[in-house]
């Protein structure tokens, strides 16, 4: 008898795990960002007129997960990050690279590892993250784990950075040269 109770334990087992219900659902795919090249500050930019060299690629998907950029980009004038506001961010993955060198001043460089996305009503896109800084000559610091956001316009013609750096202007740049896909 005991031996025909833990037969049939297993198999309830196996039928719970093993269900529709309980198997999770593929994510949808929301956009794709990629592309890379030359940013340049726009007109009103404290860096006007200088350049970036950037990569993006990244996935945004339809699969909810829990909310990692609330918190750590409160502030940072880029959209309400909560998750009830009915444009939740969604799960995304890949990355963001971005490096600025001025001649005789300094260079910096942001290897962002994308955490969470989201399309925007405008259709842009809003990918976040955490982000490394290894190379900062301005400040002479290393900051590891920062928390940085970035909207590339629908269009592909440009992208705002946002961190703690920037604060909640963010850095706009218009793409001079590559391109950069939103879909």
């Amino acid at each position: 008898m005991k031996r025909l109770n833990r037969h049939v334990c297993l198999w309830a087992v196996v039928v719970i795990v093993a269900s529709p219900a309980a198997v999770a659902q593929p994510a949808n795919l929301l956009a794709t960002i990629s592309g890379g090249g030359t940013g340049a500050f726009v007109a009103g930019e404290e860096l006007e007129g200088l350049t970036t060299q950037f990569a993006v690629g990244a996935m945004v998907s339809d699969q909810p997960i829990d909310n990692l950029c609330d918190e750590a980009l409160d502030g940072l004038g880029v959209g309400d990050f909560n998750v009830t506001d009915g444009n939740d961010f969604l799960a995304a993955m890949e990355e963001f690279n971005c490096s600025l060198r001025i001649d005789g001043v300094g260079f910096v460089m942001i290897i962002g590892r994308v955490l969470q996305g989201r399309v925007n009503g405008d259709g842009s896109v809003t990918l976040c993250g955490l982000a490394d800084i290894p190379i900062d000559t301005f400040t002479g610091e290393t900051f590891i784990d920062c928390p940085f956001a970035v909207t590339f316009a629908a269009d592909g013609s440009g992208f705002t950075y946002y961190d703690f750096v920037t604060g909640p202007d963010g850095d706009a740049e218009a793409v001079v040269c590559g391109n950069v896909n939103v879909r």
